[in-house]
């Protein structure tokens, strides 16, 4: 047989032979089969290959036993990360910023970020912008924050598109304007994030880059309150209470108030009592 011919034989059957062990480790991993995803993980991660070494890191992360178990993860998230895989530096970045694993250390955190969101990385594109915003480890910087939240609220990130409305409506990094501020919640409003669905009833409520409509309050303040939220609960309640943009229903309520209530929500409380005092009378 060809030399040449035998050689890239040998070289297909390597090829298949490592992707079906990726494979393998792959499913044990999803499986939650942590110990054959080790087994099959560790040989191609050892040989260079970066989906396995942040497999393997994503499993050591995934055993907790032991503070070595924590350190084999990071240790192979960064040599994952090293060659640019995204998920592995987002990762990273994660493990740096809360510190549940790694030391906590705001500059790593920000590197690994960095990297993974010029890269695309909605998620961490998300972080960057919360990390300039906080000035957690580095100045607030309100510039920064509004490109990267802008850069992931438009590839469809709910918790980015709701911080930049929130920017938008206060002027933060850019000029006060409530119509993108309402773009904006809208966006993330519609995938469910109950804080933005909050905020956009409070822009229909007093009429805020929209006309004011009690109705389109109520709607969104509803959609919140269902998910648990304080704010919206308190909101929805006195609605009804007052019977703006819904039919006046004093134990809906009261129902919505007490919750509310229970929940911390301090004017919920203030609004309970009130309502009491006037069944009182």
């Amino acid at each position: 047989m060809n030399r040449l011919l035998l050689c890239t034989l040998l070289t297909c059957i390597s090829s298949i032979s490592a992707y079906a062990g990726y494979d393998e480790g792959l499913a044990a991993f999803n499986n939650r089969d942590y110990a054959t995803a080790l087994q099959e993980m560790q040989p191609l991660a050892e040989q260079g290959d970066a989906r396995s070494q942040y497999y393997l890191g994503a499993t050591f992360e995934a055993l907790r036993r032991s503070a070595q178990d924590y350190r084999q993860a990071v240790r192979w998230y960064t040599k994952a990360a090293e060659q640019g895989d995204i998920m592995a530096q987002r990762q990273l970045g994660n493990l740096y910023g809360n510190g549940k694993v790694a030391p906590l250390d705001y500059n790593k955190a920000l590197l690994w970020y960095t990297k993974a969101a010029k890269q695309g990385d909605a998620r961490s594109q998300y972080s960057l912008g919360y990390i300039y915003e906080n000035g957690l480890g580095t100045a607030v910087d309100y510039l920064q924050s509004l490109h990267w939240y802008t850069l992931s609220a438009e590839q469809g990130d709910a918790s980015s598109q709701r911080n930049l409305g929130f920017m938008y409506e206060l002027g933060w990094g850019t000029a006060q304007d409530y119509k993108q501020a309402v773009r904006w919640y809208t966006k993330s409003a519609e995938q469910g994030n109950a804080d933005a669905q909050h905020n956009l009833g409070v822009m229909y409520e007093i009429g805020r880059g929209v006309d004011r409509d009690d109705k389109q309050a109520a709607f969104w303040y509803r959609n919140a309150a269902e998910q648990g939220h304080a704010a919206a609960q308190g909101s929805l309640g006195n609605y009804y209470r007052l019977g703006l943009g819904v039919e006046k229903d004093l134990a809906e309520a009261e129902r919505l108030l007490t919750e509310a209530a229970k929940n911390g929500n301090e004017w919920a409380k203030e609004n309970l009592s009130r309502l009491t005092a006037n069944k009182a009378e």
